[in-house]
């Protein structure tokens, strides 16, 4: 058996192999960087302090702002600070707010 010894060697294939703790490290902290506290400087009565509660907003849509959700957040009561966790289509709030007298009573009965 004659063999030509003008063609290369074929090179032996390696597989290529990636380091997917990297990428899940990279998404870890996109998803830290999307996290917002947003405080608010208002000065809560002391008739006030006892209504005031945390508060867990999910499903907020992300296209909304800032002011548009401080606007929404303004029908419940004063709001005092929030951290926003962005996520694709929606955001999760949680909110710290004095609630009004109103709402309070609405809250504490859990509707």
């Amino acid at each position: 058996m004659d063999v030509d010894q003008n063609t290369p060697n074929p090179l032996p294939i390696t597989p290529l192999i990636t380091n997917q703790n990297s990428s899940t490290k990279k998404k870890r902290l996109q998803k830290a960087d999307r996290m917002e506290k947003i405080l608010t400087r208002h000065v809560i009565p002391d008739d006030s302090k006892v209504n005031i509660r945390d508060i867990i907003i999910y499903d907020v849509p992300a296209k909304w702002s800032q002011e548009i959700l401080l606007n929404h957040l303004t029908e419940w009561g004063t709001t005092i600070s929030m951290m926003i966790k962005q996520q694709k289509k929606y955001m999760t709030v949680r909110v710290r707010i004095a609630l009004s007298s109103f709402t309070v009573s609405s809250f504490d009965k859990g509707l």
